[in-house]
């Protein structure tokens, strides 16, 4: 007995069976070729009869034979995936509840951090900031507590007090001869700029004294270039000794000395503080057993008599040392403008 394959059969089997059943014969098979695709994967692998349309359907596919084991068609059943909706409607479901018990996790980690955390912190950074933009950092930061932030204030400040020493010997090896530690020529100048300036504004003079050690390569080439730098401390420390405590005293470069006397009223000031610096070398330096005598010629010149700016100082007062070689051993001048005579 056989059974004949139609719409009207199939139509009573879904009734029966209660699914949505579709019979596709061979002649309709050939001109889909969606239909053509699933023939052909059944014929590889009838096991191969399942096809997930989406989150909603699923297709089953069983191959028909006739009774000489022919294929004759395929059978299309169409099934809501009602479980995978259910699972995936309780996925998020629990989704929702594991996002909201986050969020709450976190803002009422965030309130916690903000009250007993982020508020210290951004103290602590305000007060850094501070002290970064004024460059002070002899300051400390006040933070009270005894926890962990409270041990990372203690180091914050120790690290500034580490970095205001440094600074502080940088500004001062930078601003300082190596040799004898005083100013460098360029924070002599820095300071004259500043002495002018005051000078100008109260009516009072200042002068500039060139002093240049007379014979000091004899020294190194007698006695070694270490007797000639100890000796050169020996000179700084008494120039040191020597000058009021408004006045500055430099080292130029090897044997020579620059020095400003600034609030100047009387110019007898003047000749008197030279003839200090003359006696200078008086008393013999004893270095190594050695008695080594130190002569100068010194040169002056007088803001604003003489010049108006700093090099024209310097090169007045370099060429009246030089007038003060020629005229006499440790000795000084006064620089003396030169009078040029117009000749008819």
């Amino acid at each position: 007995m056989g059974y004949y394959l139609n719409n009207q059969y199939f139509a009573d089997l879904a009734d029966t069976v209660g699914l949505d059943l579709n019979f596709f014969p061979l002649d309709a098979i050939e001109k889909n070729p969606t239909l053509s695709a699933v023939y052909a994967r059944l014929l590889a692998d009838p096991m191969d009869n399942i096809n997930l349309v989406n989150n909603k359907i699923a297709y089953g596919y069983i191959m028909l034979r006739d009774i000489s084991n022919k294929p004759v068609g395929f059978i299309q059943i169409k099934v809501p995936r009602i479980i995978f909706q259910e699972g995936l409607s309780l996925s998020h479901h629990f989704f929702f509840i594991v996002v909201t018990l986050g969020l709450f996790v976190i803002l009422l980690t965030w309130l916690l951090l903000k009250i007993f955390v982020l508020s210290r912190v951004l103290s602590i950074s305000k007060q850094v900031q501070n002290i970064s933009r004024e460059n002070k950092f002899d300051k400390k930061i006040k933070f009270h507590g005894n926890d962990e932030l409270a041990s990372m204030v203690v180091s914050i400040n120790s690290m500034m007090q580490i970095i205001n020493t440094s600074q502080s010997q940088l500004r001062y090896v930078a601003t300082h001869d190596s040799l004898t530690d005083l100013p460098n020529r360029e924070l002599f100048y820095t300071l004259l700029t500043q002495a002018i300036i005051d000078a100008d504004r109260a009516g009072s003079k200042i002068a500039v004294f060139y002093l240049d050690m007379d014979k000091f390569k004899q020294v190194n080439d007698a006695h070694g270039h270490d007797v000639g730098d100890k000796l050169l401390q020996l000179i700084a420390k008494r120039i040191r000794h020597t000058v009021r405590a408004n006045d500055v005293a430099a080292r130029q470069a090897g044997d020579e000395f620059i020095i400003f006397m600034s609030h100047i009223t009387d110019l007898t000031d003047v000749n008197t503080f030279a003839e200090k610096l003359l006696t200078i070398g008086a008393t013999p330096f004893v270095i190594n057993d050695h008695e080594i005598r130190a002569v100068f010629s010194i040169g002056i010149s007088i803001y604003p008599d003489d010049a108006r700016t700093i090099e024209e100082l310097f090169r007045h007062a370099d060429e009246a040392m030089y007038t003060a070689k020629r005229v006499a051993v440790n000795a000084y001048r006064i620089y003396e403008k030169k009078v040029t005579l117009d000749m008819e």
